[in-house]
């Protein structure tokens, strides 16, 4: 994982944020951890509600189909 990359890189070497094409060095560490965590949990909190979402979804399938099998 990257964040976990992060931390394991020696202080002394410089870090690259990949924007489009091109790389360019982090100035603040702190900020780009802080940033990605925050994505990360963007990004848990988004497959959650998708997982609900397919849930819902499927219930209403199996709903319509027995639904529809009954007629």
């Amino acid at each position: 994982m990257t964040i976990e990359a992060l931390s394991k890189q020696d202080i002394e070497k410089p870090v690259y944020r990949s924007l489009g094409n091109i790389l360019l060095e982090v100035e603040d560490r702190d900020l780009l951890e802080s940033e990605l965590k925050e994505s990360h949990e963007a990004l848990h909190e988004h497959l959650a509600r998708l997982v609900e979402r397919e849930e819902s979804i499927r219930k209403k399938y199996e709903e319509m189909a027995e639904s529809f099998e009954r007629t």
